[in-house]
């Protein structure tokens, strides 16, 4: 009978531990903060071999659940594909400013400055920052997302769920993107003035930043028509710019000096060189366009708004190739024809009488943008006294034919 027991005994004893499962509730939100839940997270439950048992998806709180699970020691890890968001130049001010010895780092704050992935943060994270992501629009090597793992052990005695998982950014030292939530843009642009340009022409675009507040940094982001544009480059008589022009967007990153921490630049302007397309013949809209991803850093390193940048209208000169009258008009011995190329082109001046008949050319060669003048003389063409038409076409990427009357006495 006690051997029986015995038995029994163990045979409920081994089912207990077989069976005994609980439930594992948790959130995740954003950088250690309750009130900002992350949503879409991807939550994985793995055991102490690396397999992941389950895994499920956070809801609009940030909140998971495992159920039926097994008692153990587990790591709780996350990822998600949502896009990444709150990262300027502030928080590369801030990146430096730790550097250098001026403020300390919460360890979410490290991890979000880590955006290199090496585990450490060093220049290398800020180089990386101001220049490899912002400028040259690249993605961090970190990728976008962080998140703290979670070890948790499930047993009888556990009575408490796992704390709330930490997810950033990467980049967003200041914690300042909110999940869900679109920024809206902080600066304006305005058109000061007129810039009328020419095909082929090699021009420069002002670009006025309009505050008197001393300021860190600016990251700024313009499309532009790609197709009518090559950006030559990008220059800034302040701080140290970085820029990149590719697929029809100029970044640029421009930063204080480095030497002196507390070295600020007021009233800056950036100069933006560029040389217009051989063709310009569809071009509609010239114009740089301002992107949302543009923002300014003050001397503190706080995010400015509401602030103007000014550049002027790009317009189109007048390109109307140009055949005058000839002078005089009638003529007995000699006149003269005036014409207009506002580009280089292949020019042909032919003349013609009444019939339709070709009796001379008078230009038949390549000519670049100017202005020209030719003589006729009713001796050398042996021209009668009569009325006789002269015609210029224009090939090349600008076309043009025009034909006038002239007269011989």
């Amino acid at each position: 009978m006690k051997k029986l027991l015995t038995i029994l005994s163990a045979i409920l004893f081994i089912s207990s531990n077989l069976f005994s499962q609980s439930s594992i509730n948790g959130l995740v939100c954003y950088h250690g903060d309750t009130t900002e839940p992350i949503e879409d997270v991807n939550v994985m439950l793995i055991d102490t071999t690396g397999i992941a048992i389950d895994s499920c998806i956070t809801d609009d709180d940030g909140l998971y659940q495992f159920n039926n699970v097994q008692d153990g020691t587990y790591i709780i890890e996350c990822t998600t594909g949502t896009d990444p968001g709150g990262i300027d130049l502030a928080d590369a001010h801030q990146i430096r400013w730790y550097l250098l010895g001026f403020t300390t780092f919460t360890p979410i704050q490290e991890m979000a400055a880590d955006v290199d992935g090496d585990s450490t943060v060093t220049w290398n994270d800020y180089i990386t920052m101001v220049v490899y992501y912002f400028a040259q629009g690249n993605p961090f090597p970190a990728g976008d997302w962080s998140f703290d793992p979670i070890t948790y052990v499930v047993g009888n005695k556990q009575k408490e769920d796992p704390p709330p998982t930490n997810g950033t950014s990467n980049g967003d030292v200041d914690g300042s993107f909110e999940p869900g939530n679109k920024p809206l843009p902080d600066l304006l642009l305005s058109f000061d003035g007129v810039k009328t340009i020419e095909a082929n022409e090699e021009f420069e675009i002002p670009v006025k930043i309009n505050t008197h507040f001393p300021l860190n940094s600016l990251g700024l982001v313009f499309d532009y028509p790609e197709h009518l544009f090559n950006i030559i480059d990008v220059t800034s008589k302040q701080g140290i710019l970085n820029f990149d022009a590719t697929n029809g967007q100029i970044r640029m990153s421009c930063v204080n000096s480095l030497k002196n921490s507390f070295d600020y630049f007021v009233d800056p302007e950036i100069i933006v060189k560029v040389r217009a397309a051989s063709d310009l013949k569809n071009a509609y809209n010239l114009n740089l366009i301002l992107n949302n991803e543009s923002h300014i850093i003050d001397s503190k390193g706080m995010r400015l708004e509401n602030i103007t940048l000014s550049i002027p209208n790009i317009e189109i000169l007048d390109q109307k190739a140009e055949l005058s009258n000839n002078y005089p008009n009638p003529f007995s011995n000699s006149t003269s024809i005036n014409y207009k190329l506002p580009q280089a082109a292949m020019v042909t001046i032919k003349l013609y009488n009444l019939m339709g008949q070709e009796v001379t050319t008078l230009v038949d060669k390549f000519q670049n943008k100017g202005e020209y003048r030719i003589s006729v003389n009713s001796d050398k063409y042996f021209l009668k006294p009569g009325k006789y038409i002269y015609k210029m076409s224009l090939n090349g990427n600008y076309e043009f034919s025009r034909s006038k009357i002239m007269v011989v006495l």
